[in-house]
């Protein structure tokens, strides 16, 4: 299954028989441009989908970080990661008042399990990710006999 589908799966279960609005549409747009840059490892999905001044906030194992837009960027690849094939992403939760809206992501990869908050705002008439906040937990890996 390509990843237009299982983001229109996941949005689709998401609805639950009520008809999108413009603002429903336009929030899993931007939701759409920062899942494809999670498949891709491509910076430039990322850039249509954050505000340029969005920050990204999360606990690692346990860990806290912080990053910048520019910092995140900074990591992405440009190509897919090597277990594509095997990773998850489920949007779990949209919710839009107003001018704001608040989407859950769940990114169950091989080596980690990650929950993303993402709040985001209308400005400019387009939908854009301000602050993403995260939790990342690794996955314990079988060991591997020599």
């Amino acid at each position: 299954m390509g990843i237009g589908t299982a983001l229109m799966l996941a949005f689709s279960a998401m609805q639950l028989g009520s008809a999108p609005t413009l603002d429903d549409v336009g929030v899993q747009n931007t939701i759409s441009l920062y899942l494809k840059g999670q498949a891709t490892g491509n910076a430039d999905f990322y850039r249509q989908a954050f505000h340029p001044d969005a920050r990204l906030s999360g606990v690692r194992d346990g860990r806290p970080e912080q990053r910048t837009l520019s910092e995140y960027l900074a990591l992405q690849s440009g190509r897919p990661a090597a277990d594509e094939g095997q990773r998850k992403r489920t949007v779990s939760n949209v919710v839009v008042t107003g001018d704001a809206a608040v989407a859950t992501i769940v990114l169950d990869y091989p080596r980690a399990l990650t929950t993303d908050h993402m709040s985001l705002i209308r400005s400019n008439g387009r939908w854009l990710i301000v602050h993403k906040l995260y939790n990342v937990a690794s996955k314990r890996q079988p060991k591997t006999s020599n």
